[in-house]
């Protein structure tokens, strides 16, 4: 279907995904579902949309219209109701994408996508390294503090056990 080529044109354009947060998605998603997905705003529209009080002062017009207007256009619109339009050149689309983040899309998934070098990049590897580091001297040291009882214990059983009698325990390491 043509909402399928749709789909498949915007992964083209970034490399084989799609990106759920751009523009070229919400348009699609509108086409999908007009019922539940709004029209995303046009490209490069700063402007934020209009409430009703807004939109009526800016147009300085009426929005009444006669019961003859009315019956006009929903007759029309029972007559055109099975004659929608499902192909491609009926769709209200525009190719400009607009994302929310500037992350480099290949590098999402591609193994063959070259990674660039950024600043710090080394920095934050190594303070990753010293993070896992310190998360397990952590853990050690809290199996080390669980498992000390159970270290005492066995020294004094191995102490009743000697066959010297003797209280010596400077073999035994703590």
């Amino acid at each position: 279907s043509s909402l399928r080529w749709k789909l498949g044109t915007i992964a083209e354009q970034h490399g084989g995904h799609v990106p759920l947060h751009g523009r070229l998605f919400a348009q699609w998603m509108h086409h999908a579902f007009p019922n539940e997905c709004a029209l995303p705003r046009a490209l490069d529209m700063t402007e934020a949309p209009m409430t009703n009080d807004e939109w009526l002062a800016r147009r300085k017009t009426s929005t009444d219209v006669s019961k003859q207007v009315v019956q006009h256009v929903t007759d029309l619109a029972l007559k055109a109701e099975g004659l929608a339009c499902q192909d491609e050149t009926c769709m209200l689309w525009t190719h400009g994408e607009e994302l929310v983040s500037d992350m480099d899309l290949k590098m999402l998934g591609s193994p063959k996508a070259e990674q660039p070098q950024v600043q710090g990049q080394g920095l934050r590897c190594a303070l990753r390294s010293l993070a896992m580091c310190g998360v397990a001297a952590a853990l050690m040291a809290i199996l080390f503090d669980s498992l000390r009882p159970f270290g005492s214990r066995f020294v004094r059983q191995v102490a009743k056990r000697s066959p010297s009698g003797t209280d010596d325990h400077s073999s035994m390491v703590y």
